[in-house]
């Protein structure tokens, strides 16, 4: 069986700690793709057992922990033990094909005394994660700059690191974990960063350095402080909605419209990204969509307004992993709700009617592919703040006018869903065509019956509907690749 050896092959040549993880991690996505092509056997089921442990179970954990420790420990002793038994877990007994099975117990086996053997070290010591960014290995260079409408900032950074040396442009975002522990929440803090960092292919979100931990209070929950490396070539970043509402957009966007089918494209790489790592981002919207100019030749004039190139998809404050337990908070500003499916808004003291899952970070994609193809920012900003657009509130009064009986029974979060989609029936059909309408439509009707089986997709507590979901994004990209064929260039490569 090719499946055993193809993994230690891959990973003999590299195996070295830090990386180890995101090693074994592709290691384990390239089996796994090897594996669609072979008949299923009992040999086949116990090699997609370890690839399932190695994503998210047990094993992974176990080399996790044996990471952080041999970063975080000065003994020159134990470091070198645990890059042996690191070692000696993947290279043992690569012999004959038919030992697969023999091989899968002897590698369990490795596991649990490896384990055995990192507990004995972790119970006299507190062990900090590789990804935390301590005193002397980063250090922030004046004062950072807030992106205008989007929930982060940029400065010029020092690093100290394994993998970044020097100063560098990076991206800060502030992340804090309400009613946990401190334990807690750094523990949470380190889950995400090793699913941040173990992204296959991050062409659309930004490649993470590291986390700070920021001053905490008894009064307040633990902060946290995400690190983020700017894109090669790339500089001065702005959000979706502030490219909206540049006033370079009035009366005619002046990008060409390949551009807005380039778009979606690469949000919904970036979305699948992840849901693969088996989380829900919770906050899609155009505030949390980041855009960069180029730094390459100014003759060629890669730049907005002339072009755009990658979004890339930030704001982790909200995100969790799809089977932790749900407090159903809806989000009390409107800006936030406009983009929530209706089963996820409440009004104030009461809790939405549904957990948050992978459908509901789709239908949020789908009202950001409905802006982007009428270019038309749904949010607008006077001298009193924000508030809904012309287009939006015109097209909720004449909903209203033709469906009064219906209204009336209605919250104005549910009207909001049947406005969007009647916006991706007409309008956006003229603007982008009727393929890019029928997928805005199915986005925004996904919950209601896009796919799967609606009660177990919304409230079991198996795999089934996160992997429904997957496949669902999976399809969603597929056709918004054929939805037309006028951007070309760059940008616009197929993924």
């Amino acid at each position: 069986m090719f499946g055993i050896d193809t993994i230690i092959g891959l990973v003999s040549l590299s195996i070295a700690i830090p990386g180890m993880v995101q090693t074994f991690t592709h290691a384990g996505r390239y089996l796994s793709k090897r594996l669609t092509s072979t008949p299923y056997t009992s040999e086949v089921r116990k090699i997609q057992e370890l690839i399932i442990d190695l994503a998210r179970g047990r094993m992974r954990t176990t080399l996790e922990t044996a990471e952080d420790l041999y970063c975080d420990t000065p003994d020159t002793s134990l470091k070198s033990a645990l890059l042996g038994s690191i070692k000696e877990l993947w290279s043992e007994n690569r012999k004959a094909s038919e030992a697969v099975l023999k091989r899968l117990d002897d590698m369990y086996r490795l596991e649990t005394r490896l384990d055995q053997f990192i507990q004995g070290h972790l119970n006299s010591r507190s062990v900090r994660s590789r990804f935390e960014l301590k005193r002397g290995r980063f250090s922030i260079i004046g004062t950072p700059s807030i992106v205008p409408h989007a929930s982060v900032s940029t400065t010029l950074a020092d690093f100290n690191t394994h993998g970044h040396r020097g100063s560098q442009p990076c991206l800060l975002e502030e992340k804090s974990f309400p009613g946990c522990s401190t334990t807690l929440a750094y523990e949470s803090i380190v889950s995400l960063a090793r699913n941040l960092q173990s992204i296959e292919t991050p062409r659309t979100l930004l490649q993470l350095i590291g986390f700070e931990m920021q001053a905490s209070s008894p009064l307040s929950p633990d902060r946290f402080r995400l690190v983020f490396a700017f894109p090669e070539g790339r500089f001065n970043p702005r959000s979706l909605r502030d490219i909206y509402l540049d006033p370079v957009n009035r009366p005619y966007p002046p990008i060409p419209r390949n551009y807005r089918f380039i778009l979606p494209r690469k949000l919904s790489e970036a979305v699948y990204q992840v849901h693969q790592q088996n989380l829900v981002h919770k906050c899609i919207r155009p505030e949390s969509i980041l855009l960069f100019d180029s730094k390459s030749d100014p003759s060629l004039d890669e730049k907005y307004p002339k072009m755009i190139g990658t979004p890339y998809l930030v704001d982790w404050q909200h995100v969790r992993k799809t089977m932790e337990t749900s407090m159903r908070q809806p989000h009390m500003d409107w800006t936030y709700a406009l983009y929530q499916h209706p089963e996820r808004q409440a009004s104030p003291g009461s809790v939405a009617e549904s957990k948050y899952n992978i459908g509901h970070d789709i239908y949020s994609l789908g009202v950001c592919f409905l802006e982007i193809g009428l270019w038309e920012s749904f949010v607008v900003y006077d001298e009193f703040g924000p508030a809904q657009s012309p287009c939006l509130t015109q097209a909720k009064q004449k909903w209203k006018d033709a469906n009064t009986s219906a209204s009336e029974l209605m919250t104005e979060a549910q009207i909001e869903q049947k406005v969007f989609i009647d916006l991706a029936a007409e309008p956006l059909a003229f603007e982008m065509g009727e393929a890019y309408s029928r997928l805005v439509i199915k986005c925004l009707t996904c919950i209601e019956g896009g796919f799967g089986n609606t009660l177990k997709f919304v409230n079991s507590q198996s795999r089934d509907w996160d992997e429904e979901g997957v496949v669902f994004i999976q399809q969603i990209r597929k056709e918004l690749s054929h939805a037309s064929t006028m951007g070309s260039g760059i940008y616009n490569q197929a993924m």
